[in-house]
């Protein structure tokens, strides 16, 4: 993890895997699960694609469940729906991963991941335009502030920020680009929190389309700061795409024509566009 905070990405992948290959040497099976959801959550999906983290993280689960670690369990029945609806799959798809690991998360009494599965389906509801308005989680039977509170009241800061970064994905989605701009920067307050995840890269690929949105409607005076966060953003999907084309090159290319039609490059902004 401190190799990742510093940007090793390669080698942090290494020591993760070599982690693993140690624990399975020792037939450690009590951790086997915890270095298993580690290395999908923390590391694999920077080296090689989100799709293929999917059996790792399945298995990680079943690891963690078989050793009656229900707590590292818990953790797995968040980060595979996240990664299945990160992937781009069917909300259909998504929701039915979701509601076969709530109903672990249910049984086994952890309020935390009930409530991070139910926020993941909420946002897809939304998404689908289930919830009482465009951009909002709220329905019947869900309330947002509710929610939050009791992520706070847990200490669990993580939950807060995929909230926020969840509201910037349903924003960016239904052109509301200042609501985006605001939950992004709620979100980047506590982005430390989630670092290193997949979490965070898809703050910064919707961060990057809100402020480069957002740039066609401003002032002259506020164009140079939403320019500036757009350029940011796309460094990053730049540097990731250099280590896992799968995962960012069609984001960072997509971005890139966004900046290039910031500049009146229109000809390359479309074949960027295309490239994605």
């Amino acid at each position: 993890l401190i190799l990742m905070e510093n940007r090793q990405l390669e080698r942090a992948y290494e020591f993760s895997e070599l982690s693993m290959a140690v624990s399975k040497k020792f037939h450690d099976v009590k951790r086997a699960g915890i270095f298993e959801y580690c290395h999908g959550v923390f590391f694999h999906s920077w080296r090689k694609s989100m799709a293929s983290n999917l059996p790792l993280l399945e298995h990680a689960f079943i690891a963690c469940v078989d050793a009656g670690n229900f707590f590292w369990a818990g953790y797995c029945t968040f980060a595979i729906p996240w990664f299945t609806f990160d992937t781009g799959a069917k909300l259909d798809d998504v929701r039915r991963s979701i509601k076969k690991y709530l109903e672990f998360a249910q049984h086994t009494h952890n309020r935390v991941a009930v409530q991070m599965d139910t926020l993941l389906l909420q946002a897809c509801s939304c998404l689908q335009g289930m919830t009482e308005s465009e951009t909002s989680f709220n329905d019947e039977h869900y309330n947002e502030q509710a929610a939050l509170a009791l992520f706070e009241e847990a200490f669990y800061i993580s939950g807060v920020c995929t909230h926020h970064i969840l509201k910037q994905v349903v924003a960016v989605v239904f052109c509301q680009t200042q609501e985006a701009l605001q939950a992004a920067q709620a979100a980047a307050g506590l982005l430390h929190v989630v670092g290193a995840t997949m979490l965070e890269s898809t703050h910064v690929f919707f961060h990057g389309l809100a402020a480069s949105n957002a740039w066609f409607e401003a002032t002259p005076a506020e164009q140079p700061a939403l320019r500036l966060i757009a350029q940011e953003c796309c460094r990053k999907l730049a540097l990731w795409s250099d280590h896992c084309r799968e995962n960012f090159t069609c984001r960072h290319a997509l971005l890139s024509a966004e900046l290039a039609r910031m500049e009146g490059r229109v000809a390359i902004a479309r074949f960027l566009a295309r490239l994605k």
